[in-house]
């Protein structure tokens, strides 16, 4: 007997108030968190809720590329994230959980800086240099634990070329001075926009190569 997910009946709701409580929770602790951090560093409550183009006067395109790359970092990590939640059974070891996690924790340090700021004072004093080392490792370990899941999405190319931009934009950032920053920054672009790409191709992908795989499974069943 085949067992299927059980579906709401015609005029239920799918989804319940919980998600929207924790969500709104959790923007209420982060207003919590901005009050308390005004009060204790003695900012104003704008340095913390506007934009920087607006806190400095600059005008709006300050820090455009490095905005565009924010973006593109969520959007990747939202494909890896959104997919494995809409798996029919949730495990720790998918592949689309672990690039959805590897792909927020590198985006958020982009756009926190925390390779820069946080890491080396906070965590273990890990140095810029390190940090970057194990992201680049993470992505390694991906590519070898999941590589099936990389054949089958055309990432055997993508994914070391992503590893390759990234790996060139710390190069130029050891290697040169400031002059380069276009060479810098826009090979690290190039690198999330490569990895993001992949994942975003890959969710996109998934639901219609699921349905083949089940057409398969029910075509070999007696």
């Amino acid at each position: 007997m085949s067992h299927h997910p059980r579906l709401p009946t015609k005029g239920a709701v799918a989804v319940g108030a919980r998600p929207y409580i924790f969500a709104l929770a959790m923007a209420l602790l982060v207003l919590g968190g901005i009050a308390v951090a005004s009060a204790a560093l003695q900012r104003e409550i704008g340095y913390f809720t506007r934009d920087p183009a607006q806190t400095t006067g600059e005008h709006f395109y300050l820090g455009i590329l490095s905005n565009l790359g924010a973006c593109v970092w969520m959007f990747g990590s939202a494909a890896g994230l959104l997919t494995w939640a809409s798996e029919d059974q949730l495990h720790v070891r998918s592949p689309w959980l672990h690039a959805g996690l590897i792909t927020f924790f590198m985006g958020s340090d982009d756009l926190f800086l925390l390779h820069e700021a946080v890491w080396p004072n906070v965590l273990f004093l890990l140095s810029e240099n390190v940090v970057a080392a194990l992201y680049l490792l993470a992505i390694a370990v991906f590519y070898v634990m999941h590589r099936s899941f990389v054949r089958r999405f055309g990432g055997l190319i993508a994914v070391p070329l992503a590893v390759g931009f990234w790996s060139a934009s710390k190069v130029v950032d050891l290697a040169w001075d400031l002059q380069s920053l276009l060479l810098e920054d826009g090979a690290k672009f190039l690198g999330t926009v490569t990895w993001c790409t992949f994942l975003i191709c890959a969710a996109i992908a998934e639901p219609r190569l699921r349905r083949i795989d089940q057409q398969r499974a029910t075509a070999v069943e007696p």
